[in-house]
């Protein structure tokens, strides 16, 4: 029976409490916080900020081991959990009106600028030609030619975890020789999260002819010691039967265990895990789509999208990856100076 001449929060228990808070989102447990001294407690707990940031890149799709969750202190928990939020709530206080004219969107006084711009130097900086800012963006993949220009390279780079200031001078964590077919052509490639430890990369190429195809696919666990690519046997190869199509790849995907490709007519869905290739001729494609308000003949709004406002954000260049999430975005400043490339990580939040 409940004793009424005690308060309420000091008759639940506070691990009570933080079953509870692990139930909200984190914004949500910091207002609780506030509210008492035994809330305030229960509340800043380490196992419960660090539960909610594994829920936060459950929901967000980050790879976890962004963080170093291990050193980090609860005031840097709290703030990595509350990344997404902060990060939306940001760009909504710098939103305007849809009806701004685009051309007018960088002259607005309501520009969001960023907290710090890291310029890129050495082979970060080059030409290179994929660049995958890791979900959750701290980590960065490329892949480009070697200096022998026979082979192709795969790299993994560290800028420091999202929240704090991004490294000066981002490290090289791991450099692997992946080769390329005698002919080479083409080469595609795309990032997914394998699992909450390691990462997966699938790489493409084609030969010169069109019709012979490979898929490579290696992981990675970034946050362990000397870390390195490790190729998964077998590489499946494929020929197209196809004498007057060029089967390059038109789209490339990367999900899970699973990589989807698309060749010409012929779509391409492999398990590299039970290495179970399948093959499918593309009859059509059925794709989520919202219907023109001219076609809509009810009157009202439905399949209409609306925009309610949007946010200039202040970068001269092109966005070459983002992780949107974390506020983080790598860009080309190509387009403002003269002579070569001039890639730089452009932090809205820290």
């Amino acid at each position: 029976m409940a004793d009424k001449s005690r308060p309420l929060m000091d008759q639940v228990p506070p691990d009570i409490w933080r079953e509870i808070s692990e139930l909200l989102n984190p914004i949500d447990v910091i207002a609780l916080g506030e509210t008492c001294k035994a809330l305030h407690e229960a509340t800043a707990e380490r196992t419960l900020w660090l539960n909610l940031l594994k829920a936060v890149c459950m929901e967000y799709d980050l790879f976890l081991h962004s963080y170093p969750i291990d050193e980090m202190s609860v005031a840097q928990l709290r703030r990595a959990a509350l990344g997404p939020h902060l990060w939306i709530q940001r760009v909504h206080k710098h939103a305007v009106s849809p009806n701004v004219h685009f051309p007018d969107l960088g002259t607005s006084t309501n520009v969001l600028r960023p907290v710090s711009t890291i310029p890129f130097c050495g082979r970060l900086n080059s030409a290179l030609w994929f660049k995958h800012l890791i979900p959750g963006g701290r980590f960065v993949i490329t892949c480009d030619k070697g200096e022998s220009q026979g082979t192709d390279i795969l790299e993994l780079w560290d800028l420091g975890f999202a929240g704090k200031r991004p490294l000066l001078q981002p490290l090289l964590l791991a450099s692997q020789d992946i080769g390329h077919p005698p002919v080479h052509c083409s080469l595609t490639w795309d990032c997914s999260n394998l699992d909450t430890e390691t990462l997966a990369v699938a790489v493409g190429t084609t030969d010169s002819s069109g019709h012979r195809g490979c898929i490579s696919v290696f992981i990675i666990s970034p946050h362990r010691p000397n870390p390195s690519f490790n190729r998964l046997p077998p590489d499946m190869s494929m020929e197209f039967l196809s004498p007057n199509t060029i089967c390059y790849p038109s789209a490339f995907n990367l999900r899970g265990d699973k990589v989807l490709a698309q060749y010409a007519n012929v779509i391409v869905v492999w398990d590299f895990i039970r290495g179970l290739p399948q093959l499918r001729d593309v009859l059509y494609w059925i794709a989520p789509c919202r219907d023109h308000p001219s076609t809509n003949q009810s009157g009202d709004a439905t399949g209409q999208t609306h925009i309610v406002g949007c946010t200039a954000l202040d970068y001269a260049g092109g966005v070459v990856a983002s992780c949107t999430a974390t506020g983080r975005f790598i860009v080309n400043l190509a387009y403002e100076l003269v002579g070569g490339e001039s890639m730089a990580l452009v932090d809205y939040m820290a």
